[in-house]
């Protein structure tokens, strides 16, 4: 299984399986990662549909949304609605 994971909010990493190093702070930040690692996703709903991508940082509401298996991305994003 998944070692060194750090996850903060309803939802946060929640599929993780094997996935190791990764952060998740806010509600179903990074839900649907399964085995990318390294990655760190901030905000509500970061990250949420990567499933196998690693090495991505995706800071604010909705970053990197749509990311499923994009991997070594980086994206801040300060508005609701920049997924």
């Amino acid at each position: 299984t998944g070692a060194s994971n750090t996850a903060v909010g309803s939802g946060a990493a929640g599929a993780n399986t094997t996935a190791s190093f990764g952060v998740a702070v806010g509600v179903q930040a990074l839900n649907s990662n399964t085995t990318g690692a390294s990655n760190t996703a901030v905000g509500h709903y970061a990250l949420i549909h990567n499933t196998t991508a690693s090495d991505n940082t995706a800071l604010g509401k909705n970053a990197l949304y749509t990311n499923t298996t994009g991997y070594e991305n980086v994206y801040c994003c300060w508005s609701s609605d920049c997924g």
